[in-house]
């Protein structure tokens, strides 16, 4: 088990640009002389940043995990009173079993220090992250901790965060039966929070919502059903807030600041700050840092590091993501929106981002889901996936849980479904790798539609030399259970799956699997996993209705062969109609990583 320990210096008198420089020196000063004694109990050395000072602590049980992080808080505070002749607050997370999770844990801490002030901390006082959830940082009934948050996560331009925020906001006043007087008074200040962010950047609200011809404020009153309330409040209040800003920024960035990206991107971030700085003439590194962050929101030496490991290859499993803008055009090659940063260099984009377009809730527009996010038909956001890690592999739409409304199932870290309002119906996290993901009626007996997915169990990299992989094909029912997982007794790792409708015309659903690897040939499997298909031939396969009679029929193709399969006869001598056989969906908007819809 672990916490995180947050240490921040109390110098005496007003806090400004000068006090602030001072601590943060202090704290690196402080960070290199911590004493042997207290360095001995933590997991790692520490660390200083933006005058915190950072401290891992590790112990066997959560008892032992408390007490030894009060102990090393105790040390640290006689520790700086000595030499220093300071105070110090901390900020401590909750335990956290693995060490991945360390920036959730910063951000507990920082939400902590934060908020220390309205629980009374005095100096040289410790707070850990469970008294501000106990306490819930709600005052007269409003949660200040989210109200900073937000604030914090749109000035940040993190949309991802602050759509996580107004789902947590708006179930806190459903959960606690807030009343109705009371929830709009605390909807209308959350807003307003968000709106300061904005005006002290320069921005009013009218650019922003000045193509709605409604009062936000009012409108914020006509939802009564939880789902549509966030919808309204993430979808036309926070995303386009969050856009407006960084949108703002960028544009607001002098030519010096658009000089500086080029001259990273031109030495691929093989560049020092330095270097940069004299490079445009900047006498000052520090004065360059601090106008560069102003515009960014980030350090130039964490933009450099981004864009060095950005451009050094197609695939850099995963951080960050190479893919860095998405955007729409008409048939006829107008540009409809782009969301994101496109100027990065031919290259510089990943493989790994498969997206669905699907009018998901039957506005008569189109909406994209692109990786973790859904966007509507004017490229903003709406809602991200929660708590999914690296990236997503397989993207499904379909009526999974019989409903009658669509659904969209996403294949990654997990596997887990989602409603069109950006709810999580259910996950299931009993596999390793959920590499492919397919809808269908597998087993024709049970409710709704199942999931058929691949795992990877252990991940070969031939990249590495390391061939020893294996995956297994599982399934699971509406609910998300599993029914059965594929026990493989050959090696392969890079089995793709998909559905494959109406092989022999009893209007069956199959699952097609193929790229198994040791020596298993392209099948079809019933929803019980057993075999109903072998092919002689080995290679990639397409499937599709070749010859316009309603049934899929089977291509596998190696390097200088195609073969041809179907479940029913089919009259080759027969003078084709001469007219196309209509695309479906799958066949013409295809991306690396299979999906489609149900």
């Amino acid at each position: 088990m672990y916490r995180l320990l947050t240490v921040m210096c109390m110098l005496e008198g007003e806090t400004n640009e000068e006090s602030e420089l001072e601590t943060e020196a202090l704290s690196m000063t402080a960070a290199r002389k911590i004493p042997e004694r207290i360095r001995e109990q933590l997991i790692c050395f520490p660390f200083s940043m933006n005058g915190q000072i950072f401290l891992v602590i590790g112990a066997d049980t959560d008892e032992e995990l408390q007490e030894r992080t009060k102990e090393i808080h105790s040390s640290l505070t006689a520790f700086f009173e000595k030499e220093f002749g300071c105070s110090v607050i901390s900020g401590v997370s909750r335990p956290f079993p693995r060490l991945k999770y360390l920036r959730t844990a910063y951000n507990e801490c920082m939400e902590t220090l934060r908020n220390t002030g309205r629980l009374h901390a005095a100096h040289s006082d410790i707070t850990f992250y469970e008294d501000i959830t106990r306490n819930d940082g709600i005052i007269g009934g409003y949660d200040f901790v989210i109200e900073n948050s937000m604030m914090k996560a749109v000035n940040d331009g993190n949309g991802e965060e602050a759509a996580q925020l107004v789902d947590k906001f708006v179930n806190s006043l459903y959960n606690r039966e807030i009343a109705s007087h009371d929830r709009s008074f605390f909807l209308h200040r959350l807003v307003v929070s968000v709106l300061s962010v904005l005006s002290d950047a320069g921005l009013s609200a009218n650019q922003i919502f000045k193509e709605r011809s409604e009062d936000v404020f009012s409108k914020l009153n006509d939802f009564f059903e939880r789902d549509k309330l966030k919808s309204y409040l993430n979808r036309c209040i926070i995303q386009p807030a969050v856009e407006a800003l960084r949108q703002y920024r960028y544009n607001a960035s002098s030519d010096i600041l658009r000089s500086i990206m080029e001259i990273v991107r031109e030495k691929r971030g093989d560049i020092t700050l330095t270097e940069c700085a004299e490079r445009l003439n900047y006498a000052n590194t520090q004065n360059f840092i601090r106008f560069f962050s102003k515009y960014e929101n980030t350090t130039p030496g964490r933009y450099r590091k981004e864009h060095k490991k950005a451009d050094s290859g197609i695939d850099d499993r995963y951080v960050p993501h190479q893919i860095t803008c998405v955007t729409a055009y008409r048939l006829t090659g107008e540009l409809l929106w782009q969301r994101g940063d496109s100027s990065g260099r031919p290259g510089s984009f990943g493989s790994d981002f498969p997206a669905q377009i699907y009018d998901i809730d039957g506005d008569g527009y189109d909406e994209v889901m692109a990786g973790y996010a859904l966007l509507d038909h004017n490229g903003q956001v709406l809602w991200f996936c929660r708590d999914l890690e690296d990236h997503a592999d397989c993207l499904w739409v379909g009526d999974v849980n019989g409903d009658g409304k669509p659904e969209i199932a996403v294949g990654g870290s997990v596997t887990c479904l989602y409603s069109a309002e950006g709810e999580e119906l259910w996950r299931y996290d009993g596999s390793v790798e959920s590499q492919h993901i397919a809808l269908g009626k597998f087993l024709p007996g049970r409710p709704g539609l199942q999931v058929a997915g691949l795992d990877r169990i252990p991940r070969g990299d031939g990249y590495k030399g390391q061939w020893d992989g294996k995956d297994g094909i599982f399934m699971l029912d509406c609910e998300g259970k599993e029914l059965w997982k594929e026990d493989r007794q050959t090696k392969g790792w890079l089995t793709i799956v998909d559905g494959l409708y109406n092989w022999n015309g009893e209007g069956k659903d199959y699952i097609l699997a193929y790229r198994r690897g040791g020596g298993v040939k392209p099948a079809l499997y019933d929803g019980w996993g057993n075999t109903a298909v072998s092919f002689p031939e080995d290679g990639y396969v397409l499937h599709g209705d070749l010859f316009g009679r309603d049934k899929e029929d089977v291509i596998i193709y190696s390097e200088d062969t195609a073969w041809v399969f179907s479940g029913t006869p089919a009259d080759l001598a027969e003078k084709p109609s001469g007219k196309p056989v209509p695309q479906v969906k799958r066949l013409y908007r295809s991306t690396l990583y299979p999906g489609g819809e149900r």
